[in-house]
């Protein structure tokens, strides 16, 4: 049994049935015992301060299904180890004895040189404990062999498998690293987050100019992969020589490709190093494709954190070498050291901070929005400006000239830290600290309605929208009597904050807002369903009022928000 099967460390074997203790093992025994295709052949135990952590039942398993001689290696008759913890809320690991037991897609992520263990599910522990039993466990694992041995495992429809499992640590990149990056002596600072309860952090890479106090630099190197087959999930390397090794079973030659990334980072004249330059972050984007004959699906993209400069690892892979005290490239040398295997690498996912576009996407925004502008960043138009703002929608210019005050923060987007600010500074600061540049709110402080004033006149005049949530007269009477002005479109809310009601002026402004305003006044008169409460303090008054388009009556009640754009053209 030593030479065909891993044996298990850390466990004593269990003299019989009667020794199990973890509730789902005495229920899996008794189903295993009941089962034709199953026979048990050990039972095991794992015990800390004399509990039981873990039983492992030891059994062979035939699978009618399995195909004879099939090409994926799957064994009409597997030997695996069915390891049950004794936390009911984690699942029961599957683990294949046999030691030459194939390398397949849908494997948990193990060490070398250890089981390999089955990745049976595709949801969430909570979700398939909820429906769990002992003879569809056994049909489950029977279920994945099966489909194994066929090939059919991985659905044509399913997306491709990654190269590397999802890592619990994370590098969030600037939303402009594309552009930033193409600037070879780019530095950059990695910032290391709090660690979370799992262990996992984030870490978040910025680019600087300047010197930055206690702070380490990092220089970034790009590398683009040749296309890989997607197939087995690979364990995360602990360092470089791993990960080339990993990427040499797929024909990629790992260190060749960084050897010369670093060497164009290096003029004739040589380079000096740094001594804030601690570390060498690698981001790899790795084209995956479905088959060695087809286009590449999607392209992986992971980061590999070194702790040494680039000088360092550009030594240790021969790409440079020291002659006066500077660096050159060392096109000379064909046989470098092997060094560079033994620098430790640590994996993480790779997001980006949203864009305009990505924001956009996100969020089903089909089209970039207006060039609009925002009359009022009260409550209302506070909110509006966030939903509008963190989705992408429009190039938005505000206009207010009110300030913070205690009582706005009862509704107001703004925090207790701006209480007299500007609002339309504030409106504007919360939205940089979301997007960080991608996209920007020039804020206003004036009076929309004074039309002399240099900075209102110059961003109404290209605007092709106003939205007016100044929920006052003045401003939609004074927009109305002047001709000059784009399209524009008034909002409030009810008293009560329970109905909203949206004026809509027309394209070309043949309906303007006051005369809307006087339609809207007419139906509230007119509607017969309408009790006689005063207007002010009845949302049931907004269920019957209509929204107006033009001259054109809606009979449906529309809740306020983002107008649709076609063609250039707003629509309700």
């Amino acid at each position: 049994m030593a030479d065909t099967f891993y044996e298990l460390c850390n466990v004593t074997e269990i003299a019989s049935a009667e020794a199990l203790t973890i509730p789902r093992a005495r229920a899996l025994f008794n189903a295993i015992e009941r089962h034709r295709d199953y026979s048990i052949v050990q039972l095991l135990q794992q015990t800390k301060d004399g509990a039981p952590t873990i039983e492992c039942l030891i059994v062979d398993v035939e699978c009618d299904g399995v195909p004879s001689k099939n090409q994926f290696g799957i064994a009409y008759r597997e030997r695996l180890a069915l390891c049950v913890p004794s936390d009911p809320k984690r699942l029961i690991d599957v683990l294949a004895l046999r030691r030459d037991f194939p390398e397949l897609m849908h494997l948990n992520q193990g060490l070398p040189g250890a089981p390999a263990s089955l990745c049976l599910y595709f949801e969430s522990p909570a979700a398939v404990l909820r429906t769990w039993t002992p003879p569809a466990f056994l049909r489950r694992i029977q279920w994945w062999l099966e489909r194994s041995a066929r090939g059919e495992l991985h659905p044509a429809d399913q997306p491709v498998e990654q190269m590397f499992f999802a890592s619990q640590y994370e590098l969030i990149l600037p939303w402009n690293y594309a552009k930033l990056r193409e600037d070879l002596s780019a530095r950059f600072v990695v910032f290391k987050g709090p660690e979370r309860p799992n262990g996992g952090f984030t870490c978040y890479m910025e680019a600087v100019s300047g010197a930055v106090a206690d702070a380490k630099t990092a220089a970034h190197i790009d590398l683009l992969l040749p296309p890989v087959t997607h197939g087995f999930i690979e364990h995360n390397p602990g360092t470089l020589g791993e990960l080339s090794d990993i990427l040499g079973k797929r024909s990629v030659d790992l260190i060749g490709l960084l050897r010369d990334m670093i060497q164009t980072k290096v003029d004739e004249k040589g380079a000096i190093e740094s001594p804030d330059d601690k570390a060498t972050v690698i981001v790899v984007l790795i084209p995956i494709r479905r088959s060695a004959e087809a286009d590449p699906d999607g392209i992986m993209r992971r980061a590999f954190f070194v702790p040494s400069g680039i000088v360092e690892v550009g030594i240790a892979t021969g790409a440079l070498f020291k002659y006066d005290g500077r660096y050159f490239r060392d096109s000379t040398n064909s046989e470098p050291t092997t060094a560079w295997r033994d620098l430790p690498v640590l994996l993480m996912d790779v997001l980006t901070k949203n864009d305009g576009a990505s924001a956009r996407r996100q969020s089903a925004v089909l089209e970039e929005g207006p060039t609009g502008v925002l009359v009022g960043a009260g409550s209302l138009g506070s909110a509006l400006l966030n939903l509008w703002g963190r989705s992408g929608f429009g190039r938005w210019s505000v206009i207010d000239d009110d300030h913070i005050k205690p009582h706005n923060l009862s509704r107001h987007v703004a925090f207790a830290q701006h209480i007299g600010q500007a609002k339309a500074t504030v409106v504007a600061e919360l939205h940089d600290a979301t997007m960080e540049g991608a996209t920007r709110i020039a804020p206003i402080t004036a009076d929309a309605s004074d039309f002399s004033q240099q900075p209102v006149a110059q961003v109404l005049n290209v605007a092709s929208l106003v939205v007016d949530a100044s929920t006052t007269l003045e401003y939609p009477r004074a927009a109305s009597a002047n001709d000059a002005l784009p399209r524009h479109c008034s909002t409030f809310v009810t008293p009560d904050g329970n109905g909203a009601v949206l004026l809509m002026e027309d394209v070309k402004r043949s309906q303007r807002l006051r005369t809307l305003e006087a339609q809207y006044y007419r139906e509230i008169i007119q509607c017969k369903r309408l009790p006689t409460t005063p207007v002010s303090h009845r949302s049931d008054l907004l269920r019957c009022a209509p929204v107006f388009n033009g001259a054109q009556r809606w009979s449906a009640i529309r809740s306020f928000g983002r107008a649709t754009w076609r063609h250039g053209r707003a629509v309700a």
